[in-house]
């Protein structure tokens, strides 16, 4: 039985575009084969690539083909198909970063395991471009509750906490799913892995690549965000679900009323409302302190990032014209 396994999802891309994960898997040095295996989960019979590409490798990849559903049901079989006391979610146009990255996990995670660790994470690479004059760099993500990339997860804590990525977001959905299992690890059960092993590689034509702009994904992004908040308030996870309700009010009530606001983010208004009159009464509840530091820490973010923030009506005046505008639908 294998004690790592990477779970892959796959649509349509063609074998050049992950041909380097799985040769750089080739590559792992001072490694037993059988120590870890990839579940390359094919979603969709078209772009199906064949069994007879992966034949020779000195590890196993175990192929299985559902219908096409996006990629969280994609993960959530692999998590059904695993049976190894760690996994990680790998996406097929990403690779690890060295030869020897492997021999690193496996060793952390052993050791993570003697000490009670359920969720291991590092800060994984990224590849860019200088916006300015082109040049290739390398950027390393600090920790934060965004990105599955680079984490290992034990199996069984997944299975324990029925954790699983939700179907209905085609957006954030990994963010969704990496936030929830931090918040159920709790900070004891949470270690570092401290040297960058995975790749974010550049691929123009990912999903998320493209959507970066808030102009496309929004929406999507709107709804990611209160479907977390809506998972910790079904999970009887008060504090966090309280907090999240603050922070999507806040970060909607900057956004919405930003000058440089485009029309795909003021016209999601209502879909804010609509969540709005579903979920105001923790916000009402939360302490005055909470909100003041959720507000403060979206502006020192947007003055980081150059975003222009314009205070032109009260974050309470908004809410109040909001309940006022939509309470009756």
């Amino acid at each position: 039985m294998p004690y790592l396994e990477m779970i892959v999802p796959h649509y349509k891309e063609p074998w050049s575009t992950g041909e380097k994960f799985f040769e750089m898997l080739r590559m792992q040095r001072g490694v037993n084969f059988d120590d870890f295996r990839v579940i390359l989960v094919q979603d969709g019979e078209e772009g199906k690539l064949p069994k007879s590409i992966f034949k020779g490798y000195p590890y196993q990849v175990k192929q299985i083909t559902i219908q096409h559903q996006g990629v969280s049901a994609a993960r959530n079989r692999g998590i059904k198909a695993a049976t190894a006391p760690w996994v990680a979610f790998c996406d097929f146009d990403d690779m690890f970063s060295s030869a020897l990255s492997l021999k690193v996990a496996l060793e952390a995670l052993k050791k993570a395991e003697r000490e009670g660790i359920v969720y291991l994470w590092n800060r994984f690479m990224e590849e860019g471009h200088d916006p300015e004059t082109g040049d290739y760099m390398l950027y390393k993500h600090p920790w934060d509750a965004t990105f599955i990339h680079g984490r290992f997860i034990q199996r069984q804590f997944i299975i324990d906490n029925g954790l699983r990525f939700n179907p209905s977001l085609s957006f954030g959905e990994d963010s969704d799913f990496n936030f929830l299992a931090q918040i159920l690890a709790g900070q004891n059960r949470i270690g570092e892995l401290k040297e960058p092993i995975y790749l974010w590689c550049e691929n123009g034509e990912s999903v998320t690549r493209r959507e970066k702009d808030k102009t496309v994904f929004y929406e999507k992004m709107l709804q990611h965000r209160f479907a977390t908040a809506e998972e910790l308030d079904r999970r009887g996870i008060e504090k966090e679900y309280q907090a999240a309700v603050v922070r999507n009010a806040v970060d909607c009530y900057y956004e919405m009323n930003s000058d440089k606001a485009t029309e795909n983010v003021t016209k999601c208004e209502g879909m804010f409302a609509a969540w709005w009159m579903k979920n105001k009464a923790a916000f009402y509840m939360a302490p005055a302190k909470l909100v003041g530091d959720i507000m403060n820490t979206v502006r020192a973010n947007a003055y980081r990032t150059g975003a222009c923030m314009v205070e032109r009506v009260t974050l309470a005046d908004w809410l109040a014209g909001i309940e006022k505008k939509y309470g009756g639908q």
